[in-house]
């Protein structure tokens, strides 16, 4: 079986410096290696050469621009003739689809600005994406909710005028409507229209986020900003999974779910922090570490970046947690890893290893290490004896 991965956003020297593409690749060859199926990887150059002439695959997973009708006709064409999965974006409301919750991400951002203290804010899109439209429709529906005072301001049509300005000429637009209005913070539809407003800003004298909160999506390290910025993180590889999986199913013929959503995580930075920045409560100060670390704990990572999402020394953070907390910052974080390492054991079929990569341990060994000093036994002889429990009860 032969199937065809379909870049029509770029050429795939282009994409796959990007984490988000390399993580739907890697979901996607997962798949196709334990069921034995060839990938091709097109991308929009090869599709535009092909014309819709796909007879070689049995399948294709595709990211297709909704702003391009060249692409969406071709793939108009492909669906008719071949199984299709899209990803990323949709071209009609009636195809397969395997993505983000784009709902259950914007949820997670809004009830953050609420926990900030962020009362008034603009959302800025650059895009005609139906995720796009998504995200924008949720974010008044939720904010709204929160008390939370949001004007939009869409940017697409400058393309129009401007070509490859236009994301600069949007910045600058944005720039003039924040001094006269004075948004508590801006949410981006995107990193990189963020990191363009960023720029702006910097040149300006506006700082972030003294003088202007901002936020993020799609966790695009390829834009980065002096600040660090608070953005979503999409799970390419459980995206690559299930769209290869459902693809596989409808090559099969097997009655099919229409989408399949998945679950985003909130990377929450400094660039969007307001009232534990500069409330000055001890409360404060751990409510927001509490929440960073239920949010983060299986990025190895976040125990080098959550000291500067506060914008503190590594030591200035030590000594603030310990008198927050009581207990030093990396035993906190891997007591709580193994807390979910204890759940995953007992209610999950995965391996160790995947249990210990799930959860933040960097390496097998110190898994192993931590888990025993905390239960006196491994993880495996963990596992063997609440499996007995339940085949008590």
């Amino acid at each position: 079986m032969k199937i065809a991965v379909i870049n029509g956003y770029d050429t795939w020297s282009h994409s796959l410096p990007n984490g988000y593409w390399v993580k739907i690749l890697s979901g996607i060859h997962d798949i196709a290696l334990m069921e034995q199926v060839h990938v091709a990887c097109i991308d929009m150059y090869d599709m535009e050469k092909m014309s819709g002439d796909f007879r070689a695959f049995d399948g294709c997973i595709g990211a297709i621009p909704g702003g391009s009708d060249i692409f969406a006709a071709v793939w108009r064409q492909v669906r008719a003739e071949r199984p299709c999965i899209a990803i990323m974006s949709c071209t009609a409301d009636d195809e397969p689809y395997v993505g983000p919750d784009e709902v259950s991400t914007v949820r997670k951002i809004v009830d953050h600005l609420a926990d900030e203290g962020h009362r008034s804010c603009f959302f800025a899109t650059l895009s005609t994406e139906q995720f796009s439209d998504t995200r924008r429709d949720a974010f008044i529906r939720f904010a709204s909710g929160k008390k939370i005072g949001v004007t939009v301001h869409e940017y697409a049509h400058l393309y129009r005028v401007h070509g490859a300005y236009a994301p600069d000429r949007a910045a600058e637009d944005l720039l003039a409507h924040c001094r006269k209005h004075r948004p508590h913070t801006i949410v981006f539809e995107s990193d990189f229209f963020a990191s363009r407003f960023e720029r702006a800003a910097a040149a300006a004298g506006v700082r972030v986020p003294d003088d202007i909160g901002i936020i993020g999506m799609n966790d695009s390290p390829e834009y980065p900003i002096p600040v660090p910025l608070t953005t979503t993180r999409h799970d390419g590889v459980t995206i690559g999974r299930e769209a290869a999986r459902l693809l596989l199913a409808r090559i099969r013929g097997e009655r099919t779910v229409k989408r399949v959503l998945v679950d985003s995580a909130l990377v929450i930075r400094r660039s969007s922090l307001r009232r534990t920045l500069y409330g000055g409560h001890v409360s404060d100060f751990r409510h927001f570490v509490e929440m960073y670390v239920r949010t983060n704990y299986a990025y190895p990572e976040m125990l080098r970046e959550l000291p500067k999402t506060l914008g503190m020394t590594p030591s200035q953070f030590s000594r603030t947690f310990k008198n927050a907390f009581r207990v030093g910052f990396v035993a906190y974080v891997n007591r709580h890893r193994i807390g979910q390492a204890e759940y995953l054991l007992r209610d999950t079929a995965e391996s160790v290893t995947t249990i210990a990569m799930n959860t933040g341990f960097n390496n097998h060994t110190n898994f192993m290490t931590f888990f025993r000093r905390e239960h006196g036994c491994t993880p495996s002889e963990f596992r063997l004896k609440h499996a007995g429990r339940r085949k008590q009860k």
